[in-house]
């Protein structure tokens, strides 16, 4: 069976996909911030944690990773912008590099943010757009 894991499984998008997930033929491992109940398949995980994300992703060996984990706010991304960092770009750096050494041959998806590309020139906003991040939250 193949194994899917999302990360950031406490957030707003992940009890959606999990439920979509549910009804498919995997495996599903869900990680989130140590602040829940710990479950069947649920695992405390802060990603800023560089060797509790070498264990999981040692552990699981997942086939997919759906990446939702992350610092949300973008207000507090002003007033935190090195908390944002820390979590945003190297939490995620500690999710692939793991993956490199665990998982290589893992499908991963990283989801973004609209706002990475700021006041939008043209919509519906696609792709080639050009990125203009205007806060800590959009640059991480």
């Amino acid at each position: 069976m193949k194994k899917i894991l999302i990360t950031g499984a406490a957030g707003f998008v992940a009890p959606y996909l999990a439920k979509e997930l549910e009804k498919s033929n995997y495996e599903i491992f869900y990680a989130e911030y140590p602040t829940k109940e710990n479950k069947i398949n649920h695992f405390l995980l802060d990603i800023t944690d560089k060797i509790a994300v070498f264990d999981l992703i040692k552990k699981i060996k997942p086939d997919f990773i759906v990446h939702l984990a992350g610092f949300s706010s973008i207000f507090k991304s002003f007033t935190e912008p090195e908390e944002c960092r820390k979590i945003n770009v190297d939490g995620t750096r500690n999710i692939l590099d793991a993956l490199v050494k665990y998982a290589p041959k893992c499908r991963t998806l990283i989801v973004s943010s609209i706002h990475v590309y700021g006041s939008p020139c043209y919509s519906p906003v696609d792709e080639k757009h050009p990125l203009n991040a205007n806060s800590p939250y959009a640059e991480s």
